[in-house]
């Protein structure tokens, strides 16, 4: 976190993106896992204060899938994430992204009724 707030610094930059994508399950009872997703907020949250602290006006943001239904495997607490960041980034531009899983056929990259009810699940977690 220092050296990033350093570096920040060095180059003007007003505001960091978190985006981690790989599949992560917060809510299984395997201890590793729930101590990667915690570890993973707390590097946000930490973040936070120390850019907020070093720059005021600085913004932290955290990148989301599309819903919070365990899209690819991220089954993260998005209502943490959302808690120790400044802004949620909602990726609504890639909702078709496991297309290798099954048949590949043409369709729209994020059609609007699945983006709608990813952004409906989002505002019932309080995000």
């Amino acid at each position: 976190v220092k050296g990033l707030v350093q570096t920040m610094l060095a180059w003007h930059y007003d505001g960091v993106v978190f985006d981690y994508e790989a599949p992560l399950d917060a809510f299984t009872p395997h201890s590793d896992t729930l101590e990667m997703f915690r570890y993973y907020a707390l590097l946000i949250q930490e973040t936070k204060g120390a850019l907020h602290a070093a720059i005021p006006g600085s913004q932290v943001s955290v990148c989301v899938a599309w819903s919070p239904d365990g899209i690819d495997g991220r089954s993260y607490d998005f209502k943490m994430l959302a808690d120790a960041s400044d802004i949620v980034y909602v990726m609504g531009y890639d909702v078709q992204s496991q297309v290798l899983s099954s048949r590949c056929i043409a369709a729209a990259n994020s059609p609007l009724p699945a983006l709608q009810r990813g952004i409906e699940r989002y505002i019932a977690l309080g995000i």
